[in-house]
């Protein structure tokens, strides 16, 4: 809220267009204040897998090791090589329980966070949509800003030039047109993309 306000008296919108613009850069702001977070919960949550995985891993190699004591493997290693090998599982059985049920609140209580829920709106590769949508929200945020900017400039009676947009998408080449209309620059490519 302290932001928003600070946002209308550092502006004084005047009109519906200018607070349009004004809402947008906040909520444009409060979005890229939430990446980082997101980000954040994402790779806790590939951490949390990795272990996960690693525990599950250990509990199938314990098991391995079980079944050879128990098929005679016990008497290839000797008495102390047996009861060495069972210190060694139950050590193992007991750190990936711990970590299964550690890394099992873990996430029962991280299933509410900011990025679990992007990562199952997402899906299978939450990252790469989190590195499309910060560029995208800094655009519509400077687009809203140079909006608001020539709406209160025009306001005040300053003349204001037309916006230089530059289209920049695909690959273009040397030879590529660059077309000039009252709307900006564009570059426009003859090839289909």
């Amino acid at each position: 809220m302290a932001f928003h306000r600070g946002l209308r008296e550092a502006w004084n919108p005047v009109g519906a267009f200018e607070e349009r613009q004004l809402e947008r850069m906040a909520s444009c702001a409060w979005r890229l204040r939430r990446i980082p977070r997101i980000e954040s919960d994402l790779f806790a949550s590939g951490r949390r897998a990795a272990e996960y995985d690693f525990a599950e891993s250990l509990n199938e190699r314990t098991d391995q090791e079980e079944a050879f004591l128990s098929g005679g493997g016990d008497r290839e290693l000797g008495e102390e090589g047996t009861t060495r090998l069972r210190e060694l599982i139950k050590e193992k059985r007991i750190w990936a329980n711990d970590t299964l049920l550690n890394n099992d609140l873990i996430r029962w209580a991280a299933a509410r966070s900011i990025g679990a829920v992007f990562q199952r709106l997402a899906g299978t590769f939450p990252m790469t949509p989190l590195v499309r949508y910060e560029p995208s929200l800094e655009r519509s945020y400077y687009r809203a800003l140079h909006n608001l900017e020539r709406a209160q400039a025009r306001r005040k009676g300053e003349v204001v030039a037309a916006p230089l947009v530059v289209d920049v998408g695909g690959e273009r080449s040397d030879t590529d047109p660059i077309v000039v209309s009252a709307y900006g620059c564009f570059a426009s490519s003859s090839r289909a993309k």
